[in-house]
């Protein structure tokens, strides 16, 4: 056990370290003092399209891209209470990109990026909340990792990105024509997040701004 705890320690120190993409974006939410003036929230949408560098350079401010790839607003949702939790500044403005997935659930698409954050209580509660854990995850040392092949996330490329931003350049390959209608999946939860977080703009007194943005 205690070999296992050890182990434990030196890995989640070691995701810690990680400056790019899932990791690199979490890191700065616990380590940094980041002080947006705007914040950029959505899915891989937000974290593909919208650049922080040309917006502080129209608008003269700072901004910081949480786009969380692949995720409905539920995820997105544990990104901004963890920035408001463990940041001392509050956004002036945050702009939210909303789409056919943002009323959707999101839970089991890229799981190990919550999991060197599970020693975060506050963090973990909201991962709980969200994110089915089996015992041996939220309790085991070590086993967290071991199922979530963390030695691939430990080595493999990751995109660079700055202030949260990942650039991604490519053609367009589709034409608005062929664009069918589509109904959007609606889970109950999460559109009660969803209100919450509006609420909570409204009583912290920061400006939301809601974009559809290409897909």
């Amino acid at each position: 056990l205690g070999f296992l705890i050890v182990c434990d320690a030196i890995t989640t120190y070691a995701f810690h370290q990680i400056q790019t993409r899932k990791y690199g974006i979490w890191n700065a939410i616990l380590h940094d003092e980041m002080n947006a003036d705007i914040l950029i929230m959505g899915n891989s949408r937000a974290w593909r399209q919208y650049a922080p560098a040309i917006i502080d350079s129209i608008l003269g401010c700072n901004t910081y891209n949480l786009g969380v790839d692949g995720s409905s607003f539920n995820r997105q949702y544990i990104r901004y209470k963890a920035y408001r939790h463990y940041q001392s500044s509050k956004p002036k403005y945050i702009i939210q990109d909303v789409g056919w997935t943002t009323t959707d659930k999101t839970f089991g698409y890229d799981r190990e990026q919550f999991m060197p954050y599970m020693i975060y209580p506050y963090f973990r509660k909201c991962i709980v909340n969200e994110e089915p854990m089996c015992f041996g995850e939220l309790y085991i040392p070590m086993y967290r990792y071991y199922v979530n092949n963390f030695y691939d996330e430990l080595v493999k490329y990751e995109v660079e990105i700055y202030k949260g931003y990942a650039p991604e350049f490519g053609d367009w390959e589709g034409d608005i024509k062929d664009v069918e209608p589509f109904m959007a999946e609606v889970d109950s939860t999460t559109m009660e997040e969803l209100y919450e977080y509006i609420e909570d703009l409204r009583n912290d007194d920061i400006q939301l701004v809601f974009v559809l943005s290409p897909r």
